[in-house]
């Protein structure tokens, strides 16, 4: 799902196979695959998650998306002088 709503992401611009590459050492670079498989590991992670695993917190997931109005003090409440 994160895949699907994040789109193609990359963690590096040599690794989003533009027309041109970004970095001098794009040849050379052992990075990009280093990247890369650090990059299909995050979403095969993810991959064995579902938004219900997230969602089954509940009543603690809802009260940080959604904060109770927090009470103004008397003293912010008082015209100034």
């Amino acid at each position: 799902m994160v895949r699907a709503a994040e789109g193609s992401t990359h963690l590096t611009t040599c690794l989003a196979r533009n027309d041109e590459p970004a970095c001098k050492l794009n040849a050379a670079c052992r990075l990009q695959g280093m990247l890369g498989d650090a990059t299909n590991a995050f979403y095969a992670t993810l991959a064995r998650y579902h938004l219900q695993d997230q969602l089954l917190s509940g009543d603690h997931l809802h009260r940080v998306l959604f904060p109770e109005p927090r009470p103004t003090p008397a003293a912010a409440l008082r015209p100034s002088s």
